[in-house]
């Protein structure tokens, strides 16, 4: 009590003593803890000395739970269990150069990996199976691990690392299946806390939003999850998708930025642009971002137009959050501090820069259960030189999406949905006629188009067919043409509403046709 009693009154201390345990910390880091907003709540780094290591002294089982204390916002849950340094650590890294986040991802990467070996019996034994030689372990020695793997290692019991063994502490996840059948991931909420944690400072980093901790957000989600406890200080919405566009919602809130699905951000700028008067009422947010369903760069620039702000894509999945956060300069830039990403051939060899290949993971905050060289089921493109935006991280150039979305021609070519989005542009000229649109591979060579009426009471249902019908011959032409492959057969469907996923997300390309 001694100790912390000198390191609380010290101002130039560079480490901090948390459960008995040593860990450094950088002086700039500790001075800005002083200055963070926590502590004009009371909550400032010589609080936390004295609060900390009594909590990390704690079980899991109750720092998991002081984590679910919904009367608390999530950021003064994550300061008392994690501590200072693991919440302002992540914002240091916009002052960072590339080779110096480079350098700190490997190192947090290493210890991971050090862990993992000797704490979860599913890694250990399957490493052993693929001959892994003792002795220090290189991410690229991993063999890669593969849904059906991992489904193994939860049928057996073997998944969960030591210490983490118990469900309460955490919850289950289902991913959405969209690469197959749903994959079920474990996380204790501190991980789940911190991923959300990390994801905001992607979304604040790419767009210049800085005023970080002070924004008013509203996040638009597929379906209400646990966002009923992870609240935070200045005040959030959580929207649901499926209940409608949230015009109304969105302009009595005025929200700093909006995160949604683009199936609902094109709901809401479809509304807009249909409804000029609602403009007289609408704020527009500082930034829009979108996630869960691939978008072509007309689709954002459209949105953008239509709601008055940037729009910025997020290549995110259920077991890693964030994957790619989209700057002003087209490029999605890679959380290294979150996650490292290797782009590989059908052998397994890590490929060039610059050349398509499948996306491969590891997570480095999960630990309940670690996902390591695991293979998400896309294929993407990385870039090479530093992106012009300034951010220190890497990047994807290219992003074609789901490996089993890839339609399949007669020829034997298959073409990715990331080449069938640059035909998407016409889509948006038809938005007054087509409500939603879906581009379905039914076998190798059938393909539908699958089109939506438009809310439309200035027409009867008769003439909204027609023109829905129209719209569709027109979208079914630039399909064809984008395929190049005369031997297809298409035809238009109109409907008054298309089959969602089991999750709600709404895919504007399906295919049938496996590889």
């Amino acid at each position: 009590m001694e100790l912390l009693c000198q390191l609380a009154k010290s101002t130039t201390a560079n480490v901090l003593v948390f459960a008995g345990k040593i860990a450094e910390i950088e002086s700039s880091a500790f001075a800005l803890a002083d200055m963070s907003p926590y502590s004009c709540l009371g909550f400032g780094v010589p609080a936390v000395l004295f609060v900390t290591p009594i909590i990390c002294s704690f079980s899991v089982s109750v720092k998991e739970w002081i984590l679910t204390l919904a009367f608390f916002p999530t950021e003064i849950r994550l300061l008392l269990t994690l501590g200072p340094y693991s919440l302002l650590h992540p914002y240091l890294f916009r002052y960072k150069s590339s080779t110096r986040v480079r350098s700190e991802a490997q190192k947090k990467l290493r210890r991971l990996l050090k862990w993992v070996e000797s704490n979860n019996d599913f890694y250990s034994e399957y490493w052993l199976k693929h001959t892994l030689t003792p002795g220090e372990i290189l991410l690229k020695d991993l063999p890669i691990v593969t849904k059906d793997d991992l489904r193994k290692g939860t049928d057996s019991g073997k998944i969960l690392s030591h210490g983490y063994r118990n469900e309460k502490n955490g919850f289950w996840i289902s991913t959405s299946g969209s690469t197959g059948v749903p994959l079920r991931i474990f996380s204790l909420w501190s991980e789940y806390a911190i991923s959300i944690w990390y994801a905001q400072r992607d979304l604040f980093m790419v767009s210049g939003i800085w005023g970080g901790w002070f924004c008013r957000g509203a996040w638009i989600m597929w379906h209400e999850g646990h966002s009923n406890n992870w609240w935070l200080v200045f005040k959030s919405m959580f929207l649901i998708e499926s209940k409608g566009s949230h015009v109304d919602s969105l302009s009595s809130f005025k929200p700093d930025f909006v995160y949604s699905p683009l199936s609902n951000a094109l709901g809401l700028a479809s509304c807009l642009r249909e409804n000029p008067s609602l403009l007289k009422t609408w704020t527009p947010p500082r930034a829009l971002f979108t996630d869960s369903e691939l978008s072509s760069k007309a689709q954002r620039n459209w949105i953008s137009d239509s709601i008055k702000c940037p729009v910025y894509d997020m290549y995110a999945s259920e077991e890693c959050f964030i994957l790619g956060a989209e700057c002003a300069f087209g490029k999605h830039h890679i959380p290294t501090d979150s996650v490292i990403v290797e782009i590989v051939d059908d052998e397994g060899n890590v490929v060039p820069s610059g050349n398509v290949g499948r996306v491969i993971v590891t997570n480095l905050h999960r630990r309940s259960m670690p996902l390591i060289r695991y293979e998400i089921g896309d294929m993407a493109v990385v870039g090479n030189d530093e992106c012009a935006c300034g951010n220190p991280f890497p990047y994807f150039t290219e992003i074609h999406g789901r490996m089993n979305d890839r339609f399949v021609l007669p020829s034997g070519k298959d073409i990715s949905v990331y080449q069938l989005c640059a035909f998407t542009e016409i889509s948006l000229e038809l938005e007054k006629h087509i409500g939603r649109w879906q581009v379905v591979q039914v076998d190798r060579y059938n393909i539908e188009i699958r089109v939506t009426t438009r809310k439309d009471k200035h027409n009867s249902e008769n003439e909204r067919q027609v023109r829905a019908r129209h719209a569709g011959e027109k979208l079914l032409k630039a399909v064809k043409n984008a395929l190049s492959d005369n031997s297809l057969q298409l035809r238009v469907i109109v409907s008054s509403e298309l089959p969602r996923h089991p999750r709600g997300k709404l895919r504007n390309f399906v295919s049938n046709v496996k590889l």
